[in-house]
């Protein structure tokens, strides 16, 4: 820690830039903050005399006594909605069947994901100084953008389409993954150190023919890949009875509270009461589902982690980035959840020593719960 702590003194103090940066940044976030809260304030006021047909919203029921009135008002739920059901009930009781068989091997001494080949462990070239470089300058590329989107919707009052949240952060998953490799190639490394790889070397007496090596490589990573792939499928159904417990532990006490968490700008575009554009649903899910798993596991685990493994070791390393992953989606009453999700993620990093299992278990995670808010508005337009 103080080692870290020191490193980053010595970073702010060499790279005068980057500190100027930082208090800048500083300074223009607590402004923005406190617009932002008083802002906040006058609307809370207001929304009192403001009905939900004004919102243009979906209603999404709290209570168990809410949702009973809506389903008791449906003549009979759809196709989907159904098959939806009896998917879903299938996936929890398939994680607890993993759940069992991952104990059993636990039980066993056996190791629940053995790997057909010995795992490279990839060490960071890069450092801490890297980390805040990266940083910074994502987040003076959000202010920037910021201004200029808050500037074009005044200019241009019409209603934009797609929703220009969508275009920007389309634009900063760009630059995030622009300055990540950037920022590593000067110690030699590139995007292929931020995924991570393995040792994949054939032992065997029987070796492919030189002709022949390169096709092989090509098949023998595929198959590779497709079992990262599998592993991160597998995780997420293991994770998702305890996920679901957990959610069903917050409603609770949110409810007991009389709290309303807010919903998330992409979830309200797709709970809107109008009809979407197809393009607009297709360009909000590829960020949802593809973009947006990607460059939070190149940055959180690719690139983040293990940095910070070299100053904490692993577990403490674990435990902060996750709890980064989960500030950083800006919601108190979901932190829990998305906390436990980054530590799995996290330990799924570890083991690997790649992001693609923790890629393919971030996109389900995603595509999952996208799925259950379109289905929300198809039961509740009914």
């Amino acid at each position: 820690m103080i080692q870290l702590l020191v490193e980053i003194a010595h970073f702010f103090k060499t790279e005068r830039t980057y500190f100027y940066l930082f208090v800048v940044m500083m300074c223009t976030y607590v402004a923005i903050f406190a617009v932002r809260h008083q802002i906040h304030t006058s609307v809370l006021t207001d929304r009192q005399t403001v009905s939900q047909d004004e919102l243009n919203l979906v209603h999404i029921p709290q209570t168990p006594e809410e949702i009973q009135n809506k389903f008791s008002s449906k003549v009979s739920p759809s196709k989907i909605f159904r098959w939806s059901v009896y998917l879903f009930a299938g996936a929890i009781f398939l994680g607890l069947w993993f759940n069992t068989v991952d104990l059993w091997r636990w039980a066993a001494h056996k190791e629940m994901f053995p790997a057909p080949f010995p795992l490279q462990k990839r060490v960071a070239v890069w450092g801490i100084a890297e980390v805040v470089k990266v940083t910074l300058f994502f987040f003076a590329s959000s202010l920037c953008l910021n201004i200029f989107f808050s500037v074009f919707a005044f200019l241009f009052t019409a209603q934009s389409n797609p929703p220009l949240f969508l275009v920007q952060t389309l634009f900063l998953d760009l630059a995030a993954i622009f300055f990540m490799i950037w920022s590593v190639r000067k110690y030699g490394a590139g995007w292929k150190e931020l995924v991570g790889s393995f040792a994949v070397r054939d032992r065997s007496p029987r070796a492919a023919p030189v002709g022949r090596s390169f096709e092989r490589h090509r098949a023998v990573g595929a198959v590779l890949l497709l079992r990262e792939v599998w592993i991160g499928i597998r995780t997420y159904f293991v994770i998702l009875p305890i996920f679901i417990l957990m959610l069903i532990l917050l409603v609770w006490t949110a409810n007991a509270f009389s709290y309303e968490p807010p919903p998330h700008p992409l979830v309200v575009v797709f709970l809107e009461k109008k009809e979407l554009s197809p393009w607009v649903i297709f360009y909000g899910l590829m960020l949802a589902c593809i973009l947006g798993p990607l460059v939070e596991e190149l940055f959180f685990r690719g690139f983040f982690y293990p940095a910070l493994r070299k100053y904490f070791g692993i577990t403490a390393s674990m435990v902060v980035t996750a709890s980064l992953f989960a500030g950083v989606h800006e919601s108190i009453f979901s932190f829990l959840p998305i906390f436990f999700l980054g530590l799995v993620l996290a330990y799924l990093y570890e083991k690997r020593h790649n992001i693609m299992s923790c890629i393919s278990l971030h996109v389900l995670h995603n595509a999952i719960f996208i799925g259950y808010f379109f289905l929300v508005k198809d039961v509740m337009l009914k």
